[in-house]
């Protein structure tokens, strides 16, 4: 049972920091390849995610000014979720 909530808290810290760092990390990888090989599509995932990374990230002229609060309940809801999925998972076992 341990297992499942160290596995769950693991997740949602993976993903509080993905939201915190990571969004503009995943955002000037599009540039990068947007410009390697010139395609399109992968500007506008470059525009997003640089969007979303200035919207929510750690920066601080971030945008929106619960952007710390949305990325702590974004990964208490996803911790709540997969521990709830984990417990279901070993119950079946």
């Amino acid at each position: 049972m341990l297992g499942a909530v160290t596995k769950a808290a693991g997740w949602a810290l993976v993903t509080m920091l993905f939201l915190l760092f990571g969004l503009e990390l995943i955002g000037w990888g599009f540039y990068e390849l947007s410009h390697l090989f010139n395609i399109e599509w992968t500007y506008k995932l470059y525009s997003i995610f640089r969007g979303a990374g200035y919207f929510i990230g750690e920066h601080r002229s971030a945008i929106w000014i619960y952007s710390g609060a949305a990325c702590i309940t974004g990964s208490i809801s996803f911790f709540l979720s997969k521990r709830k999925m984990l417990k279901a998972k070993a119950l079946v076992r």
